[in-house]
């Protein structure tokens, strides 16, 4: 039992070293931002871009977050289409690949982890 614990608390640790890097960069980039804030239409072209990206490179797949992974990995994961997103199981506990799996999920993918014991799963929003 004392084993478990300790596997949970490595996993909390990992999450919330993402969660402050996170944070370090959102801080950064806000700073940035505020320091040198666009023009009105500069600002409107800028929209227009991402918009545009977001039409070549569409909504996320199966695929497209399965190609994200390395062969290493796939063999331990279970990847599953939820409608609005993408879910990621372990097939069994990850031990030092779990950092891996959550740094292309959430800091790559935009994906959350939820904690849930045995349903603990990643969920990466399709847009």
């Amino acid at each position: 039992m004392l084993e478990r614990h300790v596997k949970k608390m490595k996993e909390i640790a990992v999450l919330l070293g993402l969660v402050a890097r996170e944070l370090k960069e959102i801080c950064e980039e806000l700073k940035a931002a505020s320091a040198t804030s666009p023009k009105p239409r500069e600002a409107e072209a800028e929209g227009e871009q991402k918009i545009e990206v977001q039409k070549e490179t569409g909504p996320l797949t199966l695929g497209k977050v399965q190609s994200m992974f390395p062969e290493n990995l796939l063999s331990k994961l279970y990847f599953e289409d939820a409608g609005d997103s993408i879910i990621i199981r372990p097939r069994s506990y990850l031990g030092d690949e779990f950092r891996e799996v959550a740094e292309i999920a959430c800091d790559r993918l935009g994906g959350v982890y939820i904690g849930a014991g045995k349903n603990s799963h990643f969920k990466i929003p399709k847009e």
